[in-house]
């Protein structure tokens, strides 16, 4: 009798024989053969151990593959490894990636930022420039005054200063401080042109015949000329000297 058989083939025996067979635990469709143990010895359930290597080899072939997902690596190495895994925190390793991500991020916006501010400055720094130049030429320009005489001197003590808020051009003594009138308001560049320098004589020759003041009048035919040329339009003389002298009598 064979050890085993399928359910067709056992349904096919006689009575007799079907009693000698029995379901197999791991198979409905399969009968194995009933063998009593006798004077110690016995025969194991073909079917059932058969099953259970089935079993035993599925798992064993299961072990490889997991095992061959590390590569050529030592119990060793692979105990090490599992013990350094082990001791991770992937939420502080995440917020690590998070932070330094961030960090980068705002180092890069703060450069941009230093960059549109440099850029921001020298605008401002021009536009103050314009500032100035425009109203020292308007100031000579409303006494009719000589420019290429009067600009630098003017120039010179000219800065931008808040007048209620205002960002207004006005004159500055060598400090940079606001130079104020005898009604005790700041002295704008138009009234510093009109009283300061119209007065002083080594300016006389920047100004028109019936504006200028002091011992060079001119005639009809020649204008105030310049006391150290002759030229109405040449520089005045010694002119460092001159702003220091002019800045000495802001000051006084």
């Amino acid at each position: 009798m064979k050890a085993a058989i399928s359910k067709e083939k056992w349904e096919k025996l006689d009575d007799a024989a079907k009693a000698g067979y029995k379901v197999s635990k791991n198979d409905e469709d399969v009968y194995v053969l009933i063998v009593d143990e006798a004077m110690g010895y016995g025969m194991a359930n073909i079917g059932d151990l058969t099953g259970s290597l089935s079993k035993e080899r599925a798992a064993r072939k299961e072990a490889d593959k997991k095992l061959n997902a590390f590569g050529e690596i030592t119990p060793k190495e692979a105990k090490a490894a599992i013990k350094k895994a082990a001791g991770t925190k992937p939420e502080e390793d995440t917020q690590k990636i998070i932070d330094t991500k961030v960090a980068e991020a705002i180092a890069g916006k703060n450069e941009e930022i230093e960059t549109l501010k440099g850029e921001n400055e020298s605008l401002k720094g021009a536009g103050t420039e314009a500032t100035i130049d425009k109203a020292v030429s308007e100031a000579i320009s409303d006494h009719k005054a000589n420019h290429k005489l009067l600009s630098l001197p003017l120039r010179s003590v000219v800065a931008m200063h808040d007048i209620d808020g205002k960002p207004t051009a006005v004159v500055v003594n060598s400090k940079g401080e606001p130079v104020y009138n005898k009604e005790g308001k700041i002295m704008l560049p138009g009234e510093h042109v009109g009283t300061v320098m119209k007065a002083d004589k080594d300016y006389a020759a920047g100004f028109p015949s019936e504006e200028k003041g002091g011992g060079n009048a001119g005639t009809k035919t020649t204008p105030g000329l310049n006391p150290a040329s002759g030229d109405p339009d040449a520089p005045m003389r010694n002119p460092q000297q001159k702003l220091r002298e002019l800045r000495e009598k802001q000051e006084a």
